[in-house]
């Protein structure tokens, strides 16, 4: 599966609180949110994504409630 990947942090807490205020602007939707951490970089995700173009189609959409588009992203 694709992923999005939505943000990345150095500080754990900003990711999670970055995390929390996605969910709130999806209404608490499932988007298929996600951390994952390599050494001091938290990344949040989007996914898994079946195809490239579901992945698309949903960073159009991600990124219209954000504001930001979301970038392709490897798996968690």
């Amino acid at each position: 599966g694709l992923y999005l990947q939505l943000g990345a942090f150095s500080v754990q807490e900003n990711a999670e609180r970055f995390m929390e205020r996605v969910r709130s602007q999806f209404g608490g939707g499932d988007i298929g949110l996600g951390m994952s951490s390599a050494g001091n970089l938290f990344r949040i995700q989007s996914g898994p994504y079946a195809t490239r173009t579901e992945a698309l189609e949903a960073a159009d959409h991600i990124g219209r409630v954000l504001g930001a588009t979301p970038i392709l992203a490897s798996p968690r």
